[in-house]
Order: C-alpha cells, then sequence, then structure tokens
C-alpha cells in the first residue's frame, strides 16, 4: 500500500499561509495591484520579488501531484465532477461574492466611485464590461480557473500515463533523471516557453491571450502528477536538493540585482529578455526542486494541525486576498511608517480570515460546498 506524501499536504498549506505576507507585501510595491499604500518601498519589494518567483508555480506543482493521488481512487468522470465542486462552484461563487469588495475599495481610492459598497455592487455585473476597464473580475480567483482549465486539458495524459504503457514510460523517465544532474534539465520546457512565447503573449490572467503562463504552468502542473508517480522521484529530488537550493540562492540574487539595478528591460532589449527568461526558469524549477526536497525531509508527517490546516487551505486562499484589501484600505490611510502597517495588516488579515472560516464556513454545509469543500 502506497504511503500518503504529509509533506505535500504541508506545502499546500505552507503556500497559503505565505499568501498573506506576498499579497500584504503587494500595497507596497510599484507593481499593479488593487490597493497601494502612498509610500512604495524598495525593501518589500525585493521580498515580493522573492517569493513570486516560486510560490505560484508551488500551487500548480501541488495541484499536479495530488492528482495523482485522486485518480488512483477516482475514474476520470470522478475526477472531473470533483473539479467542477472543489474549483468550479467556487470560482463563480467567489467571483460574484467574495471579489467585489475589492474592486469596491480599488475603485474608491482611484477616486472613480464615491458611494457606498452597496451602492457600487450593481456595477459589478457583464455590463460594465470586465476588469481592468469594468469592474467585473475573478481577481486571484483567477488560480482556480486556470486549475480547472488544466485539469480537463491534461486528463488524457494523466489517464495514459496510469495504463501499463504510461507507467512504463514514467518507469524509463525515472531511471533517466537518476543520473547525475538530470532531474535539473527539466527547466527546459520551461524556458522554451517563455523564451518563445512571452514577448507575444504577457501576462494578464484573463484565461484567454495568457498562452505563455498557460504553458508555463501547465508543464509544471503535469511535472507535479509524474513527480509522485515512481518513488525514484523522490529520491533524486532529496539527492539533488542542496544543489539546488545553493543554485536557487545565485540565480535569485543575479535576478534581483539585474531587475533592480538595471531593470527588466522591456521588448526593446530581445538579448536581454531571452537570458533573463532563461534564468527566471532555471531559478524557479531549482527552487521547486528545493522545496520538494526541503519539505520530504521535515514536514513529511502527520496530525491534528495538517489535518485542520489542508480542510481550511481552499476556503482561506479565496477568502484571504479580499480581507487584506478591505482590512488595508483602511489601514493605508492612517499616519503610520511602512513597517507598522505592514505587520498590522498582515496580522488582521490573517485573524479575520481564520475567524471568518471558522465561524462562517466551516460549520455550515451550504456554505462549505460554495468554499469547495466537502460535506460535514
Amino acid at each position: 500500500m502506497e504511503t500518503r506524501r504529509y509533506d505535500i499536504d504541508w506545502l499546500r498549506v505552507l503556500a497559503v499561509l505565505v499568501l498573506f505576507p506576498f499579497h500584504t507585501a503587494q500595497i507596497f510595491v510599484p507593481d499593479d495591484f488593487h490597493l497601494k499604500n502612498s509610500e512604495l518601498s524598495i525593501t518589500v519589494g525585493v521580498f515580493a520579488d522573492l517569493i513570486h518567483q516560486w510560490h505560484m508555480p508551488l500551487f500548480f506543482l501541488i495541484s499536479g501531484a495530488a492528482s495523482w493521488y485522486a485518480l488512483k481512487k477516482k475514474t476520470g468522470g470522478q475526477y472531473l465532477r470533483d473539479r467542477i465542486t472543489r474549483l468550479f462552484v467556487p470560482l463563480l461563487f467567489g467571483t460574484f461574492i467574495i471579489c467585489p469588495p475589492q474592486l469596491y475599495c480599488e475603485r474608491v481610492q482611484e477616486g472613480v466611485f464615491s458611494g457606498g459598497y452597496f451602492q457600487f455592487f450593481p456595477r459589478y455585473s457583464f455590463v460594465g464590461g470586465t476588469y481592468p476597464e469594468g469592474n467585473l473580475s475573478w481577481q486571484h480567483l483567477w488560480f482556480l480557473a486556470y486549475l480547472f482549465l488544466y485539469s480537463f486539458v491534461a486528463l488524457p495524459l494523466f489517464t495514459w500515463l496510469k495504463t501499463e504503457s504510461g507507467r512504463a514510460f514514467m518507469g524509463r523517465l525515472a531511471g533517466s533523471l537518476e543520473k547525475r544532474g538530470a532531474i535539473f534539465l527539466l527547466f527546459v520546457p520551461l524556458a522554451v516557453v517563455q523564451v518563445v512565447l512571452g514577448p507575444f503573449f504577457p501576462d494578464t490572467l484573463n484565461l484567454i491571450c495568457d498562452w505563455m503562463l498557460h504553458g508555463f504552468y501547465l508543464i509544471v502542473f503535469i511535472y507535479g502528477f509524474i513527480l509522485m508517480a515512481d518513488d525514484r522521484f523522490a529520491g533524486v529530488i532529496n539527492r539533488h536538493g542542496p544543489v539546488a537550493l545553493a543554485a536557487g540562492v545565485v540565480l535569485m540574487t543575479i535576478h534581483l540585482v539585474v531587475r533592480f539595478t538595471i531593470g527588466d528591460g522591456g521588448w526593446e532589449a530581445p538579448e536581454r529578455w531571452v537570458i533573463m527568461a532563461i534564468v527566471r526558469s532555471i531559478n524557479t524549477w531549482m527552487w521547486l526542486v528545493a522545496i520538494l526536497w526541503l519539505g520530504n525531509r521535515f514536514l513529511n508527517r502527520t496530525g491534528p494541525v495538517l489535518k485542520y490546516s489542508n480542510e481550511a487551505a481552499l476556503p482561506v486562499y479565496i477568502l484571504h486576498q479580499t480581507v487584506i484589501i478591505v482590512i488595508g484600505f483602511y489601514v493605508v490611510q492612517l499616519a503610520w511608517g511602512i513597517g507598522l502597517k505592514f505587520a498590522v495588516i498582515m496580522t488582521a488579515s490573517f485573524v479575520a480570515t481564520m475567524l471568518f472560516y471558522e465561524l462562517l464556513v466551516r460549520r455550515w454545509n451550504p456554505v462549505r460546498v460554495l468554499f469547495g469543500m466537502h460535506r460535514k
């Protein structure tokens, strides 16, 4: 009987927790976000960029791993029905109920709306168009939409990989990756996608024209599935983890130096774009390998905290950004320093989100369903 990988569950929980400092940081950096403090910080920008390089890829990697375990117990049809209840239902609910306060705070801060929230809410519809020109947006829930799409797109491949010929292929792949350093070559498809598609399809998160991100995240999603298929993959990652961590530190330093001293360069400097796209791809993959190694080494154990946190992960993901922006909307108006504002927004948002989850989501079956949870 196959042993459950509790480290994967812990990594999901920790990735969700990292959302609180990461999205709080977005309020204080020059990058686009739905709320901005009047004073911005390069230091906070460096912190946010450190997380950005691996954070969302980790979510897709973990989701691919979870799909491997789900398809061990479910047919393809059961898996897709589960994706509808776990992803599509909360996506719809979250888009029309959880996300509108974010747009309200943004429009008020921009000065384009001055009324109360319930005056604004009727404007949150298809009538005014989609964000950023209009007010209809799934905001941070884009991840659910993309993951829902990838679950359908990748299912034929996943189904084949569960067959005898598919298992034989994964066995050969595991054997090839056991060679020293071979696991690091998995960055190549990620780099190709960024170099080839990046100049033509910059990030939009609108699902329709996001071909570079689709290629990148879909590959990472498939990697997560494959890496759970053979115990030899775990052995390979554990042997290469220290090297991946060291390489990630070096590459992250290079990336940060280039971004915050030379600048991103834009599309007018294609040679710089190619080099940095390759560096980012290697950097992301190194950090993913290092994180899997650290998780397997230190987190592969269960307990009541993990059981509670694992169930809470999706509802907390759905809730967290709205809570951060609503609390941040009031905090940024205060005459405090960046450090104090950051600490108050992050801490208060975490406490408020967990209280909301515990009192209004976890205990009630109809609400649990809307947040993608199983009935009690």
